[in-house]
């Protein structure tokens, strides 16, 4: 994707494969992000290391009732940063940029936003935490999530991005397109353009409440 290589990324895309036209809407995210080295190997670091909060060891470890991935990520990142080496090859910057993120993940869930499943107050929340960090946080956080969804099916191939197709392509565009405007648009402007925008994608029947 940050090598603009449409068809490496679509060669595994058997079906419903992505059209250029959506490759170009992502390469403008990738010029608004700003990508330089030091993101792009946090993000590479993000998406290495997401998984060890569900790891059963260290989950027991944490001796907690009630916590999520993203507790036991941050507990280890703070207290236990050997533990997480690709971690510590970070810059300060960059590690101050990946533990934001999975805070930021422990409170948003982009894949309930994309399914309508939660509410303007979740992107309220959202909204107030991206305030707090600035625009670099939200450009890493839409990059982080790009990356995980790219990532999705990724046991059955090593080849580009079979999840990423034109159908959850479109969806994941256009929920990044509507979170580019925490700055300036109300949560719930935000949460009802975005269904409405999917209820025209889905040829469903709409209205202003």
């Amino acid at each position: 994707l940050v090598r603009d290589d449409y068809d490496n990324f679509t060669e595994c895309q058997e079906s419903n494969k992505l059209s250029k036209e959506l490759w170009k809407a992502m390469q403008r995210f990738v010029v608004w992000v700003e990508v330089d080295a030091e993101l792009i190997h946090a993000v590479l670091v993000f998406l290495a290391i997401r998984g060890i909060g569900k790891t059963k060891a260290f989950l027991q470890s944490m001796q907690r009732d009630e916590q999520t991935p993203e507790d036991v990520l941050l507990e280890l990142m703070n207290n236990f940063e050997r533990k997480v080496p690709a971690f510590t090859s970070l810059t300060k910057d960059a590690q101050s940029l990946v533990m934001r993120a999975f805070d930021v993940h422990r409170n948003f869930n982009f894949a309930q936003f994309l399914q309508g499943e939660n509410s303007p107050h979740h992107i309220g929340v959202l909204q107030t935490i991206i305030r707090e960090e600035g625009q670099r946080m939200l450009r890493f956080y839409l990059l982080s999530l790009v990356g995980v969804m790219c990532g999705l099916r990724g046991k059955e191939t090593m080849c580009g991005s079979k999840f990423l197709d034109q159908q959850n392509g479109m969806m994941l565009m256009a929920g990044i397109a509507m979170l580019q405007r925490l700055e300036d648009t109300s949560p719930n402007g935000i949460y009802w353009s975005y269904i409405a925008e999917r209820a025209v994608a889905l040829r469903l029947p709409f209205d202003t409440l």
